[in-house]
């Protein structure tokens, strides 16, 4: 979960700026959903990298090597979808 919350922890970051534009809120979350995706789901064919914490963890522990994964990979894309759903897609939003 360390790895995890260190990405949302960058977003966040973000929002407790003084001064915020929209693009830069669209490109830290765009960047957040991007490092979750690479971590934790895999990007077409290839497997998630995972993050450091949890790579270690995999490493000292081999009996979750088959069930772990799994569960942060469903926890990661209900992340991203909860995320999409929170800042969904506007072009007009965007554009401005």
């Amino acid at each position: 979960m360390a790895d995890l919350t260190y990405i949302l922890s960058i977003l966040c970051k973000t929002f407790q700026k003084d001064n915020i534009s929209l693009s830069e809120v669209k490109n830290s979350l765009d960047m957040s959903i991007a490092a979750i995706t690479t971590q934790f789901i895999g990007i077409d064919d290839q497997l998630p990298t995972y993050g450091i914490n949890l790579q270690k963890y995999i490493q000292e522990n081999p009996y979750y090597n088959h069930y772990l994964p799994d569960d942060f990979t469903y926890f990661a894309k209900a992340l991203i979808s909860s995320l999409q759903a929170r800042f969904s897609h506007n072009d007009l939003y965007y554009l401005m």
